[in-house]
């Protein structure tokens, strides 16, 4: 999973990230004294990574995902939309190669919601946010489902097509998924595998 690369900001560091971000979240603004910053390489933006920051001293805990330049500490503000991925891509810009386009359709799909969840890409059992874990013979039936995101074209034109296995509310479902050299995603021929599992609601949580 994508969230494996985070590593923790040291707390003498916290105070100049938020030097720069703060002013963005205005009233959102967070303390330096109870915020834990956690951070990812984004091998597709150059110069680019990905902070979580998170204030646990409230319930429930306020956390935002920043875009952010260690540079110039220029950033920009996950708002979980596609338009603001199009938008990055646009302005950064976005370089892909076989390699990092498996990271940018993690990046993607844990960061664009729709009103009724998000797609989430899944490529082990473990990857699943289940409600019940289940039963030994049926985890094993779905592990041996399920692989790793898989590069099955690299065309000519700088686009990709990758097989993937996703979950979508309680479903778990396989798709082809082509990303343009301009980082736009679009799902096809998505089949269906297994409905109604037991698992956390992506929305609602539960």
């Amino acid at each position: 999973m994508f969230y494996e690369e985070f590593t923790k900001v040291e707390s003498e560091d916290i105070a100049g990230i938020l030097s720069h971000v703060n002013p963005t979240l205005g009233d959102q603004a967070y303390s330096a004294d109870n915020t834990t910053i956690m951070m990812a390489d984004l091998s597709f933006y150059h110069g680019y990574v990905l902070l979580e920051i998170s204030d646990h001293s409230v319930h429930p805990l306020r956390r935002h995902y920043v875009v952010y330049n260690e540079t110039d500490g220029t950033h920009h503000i996950v708002d979980y939309t596609n338009e603001f991925i199009y938008g990055l891509n646009k302005s950064i810009p976005l370089m892909l190669d076989d390699i990092n386009v498996f990271e940018y359709l993690r990046f993607f799909f844990a960061h664009v919601s729709g009103a009724h969840g998000r797609f989430l890409v899944i490529e082990n059992i473990d990857d699943i946010a289940w409600r019940e874990n289940p039963p030994p013979n049926a985890r094993e039936v779905i592990s041996k489902m399920i692989e790793p995101l898989t590069l099955l074209e690299a065309k000519k034109d700088r686009s990709y097509l990758v097989n993937a296995f996703m979950v979508f509310k309680t479903g778990l479902f396989k798709a082809k998924i082509t990303i343009t050299s301009d980082g736009t995603v679009n799902m096809g021929n998505e089949e269906m595998l297994i409905e109604d599992m037991p698992i956390l609601d992506d929305v609602i949580g539960y």
